[in-house]
C-alpha cells in the first residue's frame, strides 16, 4: 500500500482533469503525477535525510502537497511544520522529530536554520525539479512504513509527535468512499491549513480517489464563501470554529454541498444557524483523533440523535469498558475503546516512544462515553480532563455543550482550576456575541440544563479565545495563565 498508488491510473484515465487548484490555477492529473515523480527523484538522489524524515515548512499550496506525496512515494516520512510556531517552539519540534532536512519557503529559511539541519529553499528546489527526469519506481510498497510524523494539537497538555503508516491512511480512504460517499467526481474545498491533519487528510484522500482538491491560501469567512460560489465544491472540509466565523459574519449561500467537520462536535445552535444561512448544505460530522483516525460518523441526512457522534465507520469497532475492566452494556458509561486498521503507530516524546493504552487489540485515547441500543456513540468527555470537585466528577464538555446552545455565546471553554478547599473547581471562559449577555443570565441558563454542582464556580468573559495550531481553544494556555486565580478563595 502507498498513498500515491492510484496516481498513474488516474492520470491515464483523466489526464486533463484538475487535480489541485490553488492561487496559481489548475494543475491537471497528468501534471500532478509528473510533479510528484520528479520531486521523488530529486529527493532520492540526495540522501540528506539519513533517517528519511523531511520537514515541510511551506504555505498552503500545491507544492506542499507535491512534496508530501513525493516523500510518501519514496517510503520516507513527511514532517509538516507550523508557520505559526515561534523560534524556540519550532526548534523543539525539529529536534523531537529528528529532522536533518527542511524544505522551506524562501522567506522562512532563516527561521529554521538550526545547526545540523539542511534547509532547502522551495524556489531552489522547484527550479531543480524542473530539470529532473521522472522517477519510474512504482508507488505500491511500504505498507507498514511510517510516512507521516504529525503533532497533536495539545489543547489540554503538551503536544506530542505521532507517527502513521501508509496502511493506516489507505484503509481510512476506504471510509471516504464507503461512508462519506466520496467519488472521483467530487470537488473538495480544503478551508484550513495543511499542517492540520484534518485538512491534509481531506486533500490527500481526495487525490487518492481522483477527485479535484481546491486549496485556500488561508482561512477567512469571505475567502471560503467566495470559493464556494466560484468553484461549486461538493465537499467542504472545515472545523466548527470556521462555521462560527461564517455565522458571525452573517454570510450565506444557497448552493448544494456537504460540510465535512471534525475537531469538536458542533453545537446545536451552530447547526441551526448554518442550516438557515446555507439551506441546501448538509453537515457531516465525524468523531476521531490524530491517533485513531475515523471512529464514528454523523450524517445530517441520516438523522442521528442530536447529542451523539454517530455510528462507527464500516471498518471500525467501538466498545465501552467500565472501571472494573468489564465491557459495558448499551447505555452504561465508561472508557471508549476502538479496534480498527486506521490507528496510528506510536507517540514520539522527549522521553522516547510511547503507545496508547490498550486492552488486547483495543486502544483508547481516554474519552468517556456510551453506546445506545442502536449503536450510536455518545461522548461525555475526556478522562484526563475530568474535574474532581470535592469528590464529584464534572466533565467540561457537558457544560460547554449547554453553553454553546445559548444564542449569545460564541465560544466556551471549561477547565479545572486548583482550589484549597474543593481540590478543583470548574472555571468557564466565555466569548459572547451579544453585549447584553452576562454571567447572571448564563448561570440561570445553565441551572435549567445542568445539575447544580456542575455549574461553574468561576466565570471569565473574554473578548477573544486563545487557539492551538489545530484550531481548538488552547485550554493549556488558559490553565497556565489562571492556575492561581482561585487557589485560596472560598467559593
Amino acid at each position: 500500500m502507498n498513498i500515491t498508488e492510484t496516481y498513474e491510473k488516474t492520470a491515464e484515465k483523466w489526464p486533463d482533469k484538475c487535480a489541485v487548484h490553488d492561487r496559481k490555477g489548475d494543475l491537471v492529473y497528468r501534471e500532478w503525477l509528473e510533479a510528484v515523480l520528479k520531486t521523488a527523484r530529486w529527493l532520492s538522489a540526495r540522501r540528506h535525510a539519513d533517517n528519511h524524515r523531511v520537514g515541510l515548512y511551506l504555505r498552503n499550496n500545491r507544492f506542499f502537497l507535491q512534496c508530501f506525496a513525493a516523500v510518501a512515494r519514496l517510503g520516507w516520512t513527511a514532517v509538516p511544520l507550523d508557520a505559526r510556531w515561534g523560534g524556540s517552539e519550532l526548534e523543539s519540534k525539529v529536534r523531537l522529530s529528528g529532522l536533518k532536512i527542511i524544505i522551506a519557503e524562501p522567506d522562512w529559511t532563516e527561521k529554521c536554520a538550526f545547526s545540523s539541519v539542511r534547509v532547502v529553499s522551495a524556489d531552489t528546489l522547484q527550479s531543480e525539479i524542473a530539470e529532473t527526469e521522472s522517477w519510474e519506481e512504482p508507488g505500491n510498497g511500504f505498507t507498514d512504513s511510517p510516512f507521516y510524523f504529525g503533532f497533536t494539537s495539545g489543547s489540554t497538555g503538551h503536544p506530542k509527535g505521532f507517527v502513521r503508516t501508509q496502511a493506516s491512511w489507505v484503509n481510512s480512504f476506504a471510509c471516504n468512499v464507503r461512508d462519506l460517499k466520496w467519488t472521483p467526481h467530487d470537488r473538495i474545498l480544503v478551508a484550513g491549513s495543511l499542517f492540520n491533519t484534518h485538512f491534509l487528510y481531506a486533500a490527500i484522500s481526495g487525490l487518492y480517489i481522483g477527485a479535484t482538491v481546491i486549496l485556500l491560501p488561508h482561512f477567512s469567512p469571505e475567502c471560503i464563501l467566495l470559493a464556494i460560489k466560484n468553484f461549486a465544491p461538493s465537499q467542504v472540509a472545515v472545523v466548527p470554529t470556521m462555521l462560527e466565523a461564517l455565522i458571525a459574519d452573517r454570510l450565506s449561500w444557497d448552493g448544494t454541498f456537504h460540510w465535512i467537520s471534525s475537531g469538536a462536535k458542533c453545537a446545536a445552535a451552530t447547526k441551526r444557524d448554518i442550516a438557515r444561512l446555507f439551506p441546501n448544505s448538509l453537515l457531516d460530522e465525524y468523531y476521531g483523533a490524530s491517533e485513531l483516525s475515523f471512529v464514528s460518523l454523523s450524517r445530517q441526512e441520516e438523522g442521528a440523535p442530536a447529542d451523539s457522534v454517530g455510528r462507527p465507520f464500516f471498518n471500525v469497532s467501538v466498545a465501552i469498558r467500565t472501571e472494573d475492566g468489564s465491557w459495558a452494556e448499551p447505555g452504561r458509561t465508561g472508557e471508549i475503546f476502538v479496534r480498527s486498521p486506521l490507528v496510528f503507530s506510536n507517540y514520539v516524546t522527549e522521553k522516547g516512544t510511547r503507545f496508547l493504552s490498550h486492552a488486547g487489540e483495543w486502544v483508547t485515547v481516554g474519552d468517556i462515553g456510551y453506546l445506545d441500543a442502536e449503536g450510536y456513540l455518545f461522548i461525555k468527555g475526556r478522562k484526563n480532563g475530568m474535574i474532581n470537585y470535592g469528590g464529584l466528577n464534572i466533565f467540561p464538555e457537558e457544560i460547554e455543550r449547554a453553553l454553546h446552545d445559548h444564542p449569545g455565546v460564541a465560544h466556551a471553554a471549561v477547565i479545572g482550576l486548583p482550589n484549597r478547599y474543593w481540590g478543583e473547581v470548574a472555571a468557564v471562559f466565555v466569548q459572547v456575541n451579544r453585549s447584553e449577555v452576562n454571567k447572571k443570565m448564563l448561570v440561570h441558563y445553565c441551572l435549567e440544563r445542568l445539575t447544580a454542582y456542575k455549574i461553574p464556580r468561576v466565570w471569565f468573559l473574554l473578548e477573544k479565545m486563545p487557539y492551538t495550531a489545530g484550531a481548538k481553544i488552547d485550554k493549556r494556555r488558559l490553565k497556565e495563565k489562571y492556575k492561581e486565580a482561585v487557589l485560596w478563595k472560598k467559593l
